[in-house]
């Protein structure tokens, strides 16, 4: 008989995000990613256990010896909440009879040690950072003080903030000094960065259908699943970088890359970059993505992935940055699915937070992208160049966006069309028939410019104008 033991890294985004300082931030993002590799593999007798999945703050291990198990669950949690104050972590082992090797081992355990990891995440886990009342509180924490402006949460991610195993991950021949350590560096003159987050889309309903193809996956099936996902992930985020980054870097003589990544792992990708770059980027991402997975686990078994990007000001609170991204990211998620379950189409979504305070997504569109019953939210947009009808194509937003750039374009007219519809839809028409008269045919044609609200009540060009703005022109 063997066991089955798993863990899972909880409250990751807060620890990474609860700062606005990028130098913490990459810190927190080394320290996440160490645990589950390098910390974790410390813990671990190589002889006895065999390690089935060990990445994106995910751990599964198999062993026949109970006590070396139940030991690792006294150790592993105090170790973790040493190495990162502020993360904590839920466990849980399953025992398995009749299983005397990890070959053995099929989805249905893997399945059962998923619900109860999910069963422990509602457990309240108590923090060692517990201090005394006359100890000093840092302000901007209110967690305990180990100097004027630090605690030990802080100290940890600034002792990480040199380490490379992102970067490693993003890049081929990295060079940390070469990568932005300030928000501001990475905004540039713009002073605009992005955030993007990817996720993939129906990754359950891809490992069932693997598992329903090959009568039941295994556990070595499993792993390689897992790590043939992770090898994609990279894969597509080095191509992205190389396509995207590296080509600005080389072509503009820059002295730094303006991207950070944050996570990247598993399916999932967190970077930071310079606003102008980011539509690019995802796009490639996106692309490359599913190319990879494709590659890896056959046409049919595709992996595709969605994405949100929020632009925001160097000096935005970065919480909510990230919060808007994954709102986003779930937006682009919803419109793909609902058009077709099948085959997910890959598809992005982004804002351009030009408010003091961002609320839920749902209460920006209403709020902000709304006005005399035009909406300006007409995204998400699909990146394939065969899109199912009701998802707006990239390609035509960037072939917008080229357009309205050049010099005889009615950009400044467009912007005042605009602002126009939120309090006097009169003039809003009168600006719009204006436009069509002194603008060049060639402009009103390929804008639209003669229906430039769909059938929806939805255009386009707010999210044009955006992202020209974010191109510096």
């Amino acid at each position: 008989m063997g066991y089955l033991y798993g863990a899972a890294v909880q409250a990751i985004q807060g620890f990474i995000f609860e700062t606005d300082r990028l130098k913490e931030i990459i810190g927190a993002s080394e320290l996440v990613e160490n645990i589950s590799t390098q910390l974790f593999k410390d813990y671990i007798n190589q002889e006895n256990v065999k390690i089935i999945l060990s990445a994106a703050g995910n751990i599964k291990l198999f062993s026949k010896e109970k006590e070396y198990f139940e030991k690792l669950v006294h150790e592993f949690p105090k170790a973790v909440m040493e190495t990162a104050p502020g993360v904590t972590i839920s466990q849980a082992l399953v025992h398995i009879a009749g299983v005397e090797t990890e070959k053995e081992i099929k989805g249905d355990h893997i399945n059962c040690l998923e619900d109860r990891l999910k069963c422990e995440r509602n457990r309240i886990i108590p923090q060692m950072d517990v201090s005394g009342l006359a100890v000093k509180r840092l302000p901007r924490t209110g967690k305990s003080a180990v100097g004027e402006d630090m605690d030990n949460s802080i100290q940890a991610k600034l002792n990480s903030a040199g380490k490379t195993t992102l970067i490693k991950k993003l890049a081929k021949a990295p060079e940390n000094k070469l990568f932005s350590k300030e928000m501001k560096d990475i905004a540039g003159y713009n002073a605009w960065v992005a955030v993007i987050h990817a996720d993939g889309n129906s990754l359950g309903r891809t490992i069932q259908r693997l598992n329903n193809q090959a009568s039941g996956m295994t556990v070595t099936q499993f792993k390689a699943f897992s790590e043939k996902l992770e090898t994609a992930t990279i894969g597509a985020a080095q191509a992205a970088f190389d396509g995207v980054i590296e080509t600005d870097f080389k072509n503009n003589k820059r002295k730094e890359y303006q991207i950070r990544p944050v996570i990247l792992g598993g399916d999932d990708l967190t970077v930071i970059c310079r606003a102008d770059l980011a539509l690019d980027f995802t796009i490639s991402y996106l692309e490359e993505f599913q190319r990879l997975t494709a590659f890896h686990f056959g046409t049919d078994n595709k992996i595709t992935a969605c994405a949100g990007i929020a632009f925001i000001k160097e000096s935005f609170p970065f919480h909510y940055g990230i919060h808007l991204a994954e709102q986003l990211t779930s937006v682009a998620k919803h419109k793909s699915k609902g058009l077709c379950q099948d085959q997910v189409p890959a598809s992005l979504a982004f804002h351009k937070v030009q408010s003091s305070f961002v609320d839920a997504y749902d209460t920006i569109i209403e709020r902000e992208l709304t006005a005399d019953k035009v909406c300006f939210q007409y995204g998400p947009y699909g990146i394939d160049d065969s899109l199912p009808e009701g998802l707006a194509s990239v390609k035509e937003l960037k072939r917008k966006v080229e357009l309205i750039k050049e010099p005889n374009a009615p950009k400044s007219g467009l912007r005042k069309w605009l602002s126009a519809l939120y309090d006097n839809p009169r003039r809003a028409d009168f600006l719009l028939k204006r436009i069509r008269q002194v603008t060049p045919g060639t402009y009103v044609k390929g804008l639209g410019l003669e229906s430039p609200v769909n059938t929806e009540g939805k255009t386009i060009f707010h999210d044009v104008l955006a992202i020209c703005s974010m191109k510096g022109a």
